[in-house]
């Protein structure tokens, strides 16, 4: 009778455990989902390099990036690219030899599946929006582009490539 209540009190508390929020299938997709877009990101290698005519960073293998996030539904990846855009760790990408931050990596992909034009109060386009970041951001530049991006989400003012 001891056993058959524990077994009882064993399958009772795994039936409430599997149905926590957080728990279920369809969770542990989307954190699979997150999880490869962002370890394909952080190993996508290639390197960011000086464009002197155009005066900004380029990055080496764009097709790579295009591979990674037109794998996954393009509704699906945008929220989880903007969810890492502030992402500090390490990548394979390089710039001057050393490691970018995932974060970086996160708004090059947002950027080449998605587009946002800010503006200003009167129309103008805006020329200091916090959602564009070059690859040597700071960690609070990623933060604000984050907030930024996570707005434009919000409100579905992007457009998709």
């Amino acid at each position: 009778m001891k056993t058959l209540k524990c077994a009882l009190w064993l399958v009772a508390g795994y039936l409430l455990v599997a149905s926590m929020p957080g728990c279920s299938t369809q969770d542990l997709s989307k954190q699979n989902e997150k999880t490869s877009i962002s370890e394909a990101l952080g190993n996508a290698g290639g390197q960011y390099v000086w464009d002197e005519e155009t005066k900004r960073y380029r990055y080496s293998d764009k097709v790579r990036l295009d591979e990674i996030v037109t794998s996954e539904n393009r509704q699906q990846a945008l929220p989880i690219l903007v969810a890492c855009i502030d992402d500090e760790s390490p990548t394979q990408t390089r710039l001057n030899g050393r490691p970018v931050m995932l974060g970086i990596l996160c708004y090059q992909a947002l950027t080449q599946i998605a587009y946002y034009e800010p503006t200003e109060p009167g129309g103008d386009i805006s020329k200091s929006w916090p959602g564009h970041i070059s690859p040597i951001a700071t960690v609070n530049e990623l933060r604000a582009a984050k907030k930024a991006w996570q707005q434009v989400l919000e409100n579905k003012l992007f457009i998709f490539l």
